[in-house]
């Protein structure tokens, strides 16, 4: 089974043009609990941020002293190695599929990687959610973004995502959840943005080859990170939409003195 095709696939080609999808998006995300919006990114761009990831997930390793850890393949904030994978904070049509359900003032909960080792599985093989939370009336206080840098195969680990399943009051059993879940089949360059409640697991990698995909959780401005990521960061060379979107302005400020703006 494929998540792609009539079950709840945007495909747009004219990836400038976002805002014509906005209505569309927003009815899949209620009623289906995600949304797959395909080629949003050139593959120029993707081979960039695959190429850059993959140093990523090296340095983690020279962290760990090892690769033999149980979140190998994970980069736990893919933004702290800069260039494109930094860059990519200030595309608007990443963000603004965020901003419509979460505001404009929404920032980063989490930014890591998703990327499967060769003939392997990982951390995400069990049936799970990304928030336990519950939200009075669906007030969502978070959205979910997996970005998609290599084609996602059956054969590769595509990801199993259980539509609609947001919805539910109890967890389904592994039984039910393989019956009814449908796998994520999709392009390079794509990008699947879903409700934290819904159920999904990723496959198994059987190639010898990695299958590389990073995310990016956005919440609502008032919310408290994950990370204290302006901290990890630090003084980085960016524009204030890529600052914003990373949350430092929504933090306290340390001393009288900050609070006046007085240096």
């Amino acid at each position: 089974m494929e998540l792609i095709g009539n079950l709840n696939n945007i495909s747009i080609k004219n990836v400038d043009n976002i805002d014509s999808i906005k209505d569309d998006f927003l009815n899949k995300i209620n009623k289906e609990g995600m949304c797959l919006i395909k080629d949003i990114l050139p593959l120029e761009l993707v081979q960039k941020l695959k190429s850059e990831l993959l140093d990523a997930i090296n340095e983690e390793c020279k962290f760990h002293n090892s690769s033999q850890f149980v979140d190998y393949g994970m980069v736990l904030l893919c933004s702290k190695y800069k260039n494109e994978l930094l860059n990519i904070f200030n595309l608007d049509k990443i963000f603004k599929p965020f901003e419509w359900i979460l505001g404009k003032d929404c920032i980063t909960y989490s930014n890591a990687s998703s990327s499967m080792p060769p003939n392997k599985t990982n951390y995400s093989s069990r049936v799970h959610i990304d928030s336990p939370i519950d939200y009075p009336n669906n007030y969502m206080l978070r959205l979910l973004s997996l970005i998609v840098l290599d084609d996602f195969t059956e054969e590769n680990g595509s990801t199993w995502f259980l539509p609609k399943s947001h919805n539910l009051t109890t967890p389904p059993s592994e039984e039910y959840f393989y019956k009814n879940a449908n796998r994520l089949i999709a392009p390079a360059g794509s990008i699947l943005y879903w409700n934290p409640k819904i159920f999904h697991a990723g496959g198994n990698n059987n190639t010898d080859k990695w299958r590389h995909a990073f995310t990016i959780v956005m919440t609502r401005y008032f919310c408290k990170q994950r990370l204290d990521i302006p901290s990890i960061l630090g003084d980085i060379k960016a524009n204030n939409n890529i600052k914003r979107r990373l949350g430092y302005f929504n933090q306290p400020p340390k001393s009288y003195k900050e609070y006046y703006g007085r240096k």
